[in-house]
């Protein structure tokens, strides 16, 4: 039986309002967005090895009006935030991966 080897993440995306989260995942060097206008190149140079992670609503629906569902995919994305149930085809279609928290819960950091 063959292995799917999983593919190194290459650039990190971390849509957040609080700049201070930023600091746990520095190891990563992510790309933080804060504001929507931000948000065009992140997603004109995202690749299948991209990482998303949000934590504000606003810039996942953001991030879903801007991105073609028809173009590649934009790689793997954690959505950690309440998020109306229409939008998840949506992220399923332009990520090939997606986590979501449920009822504003995930595991912890530690």
């Amino acid at each position: 039986m063959a292995v799917k080897k999983k593919q190194p993440i290459r650039s990190m995306i971390l849509l957040d309002h609080r700049a201070t989260r930023a600091a746990a995942f520095a190891g990563l060097q992510p790309r933080v967005i804060t504001k929507v206008m931000d948000l065009r190149d992140p997603v004109a140079h995202a690749s299948k090895d991209s990482m998303w992670i949000s934590y504000a609503s606003d810039l996942t629906e953001a991030l879903v009006k801007s991105a073609s569902p028809a173009s590649a995919t934009l790689g793997r994305g954690v959505f950690i935030h309440a998020m109306d149930l229409k939008t998840i085809p949506v992220l399923s279609s332009q990520f090939q991966d997606i986590a979501l928290a449920v009822d504003d819960a995930f595991l912890p950091a530690e």
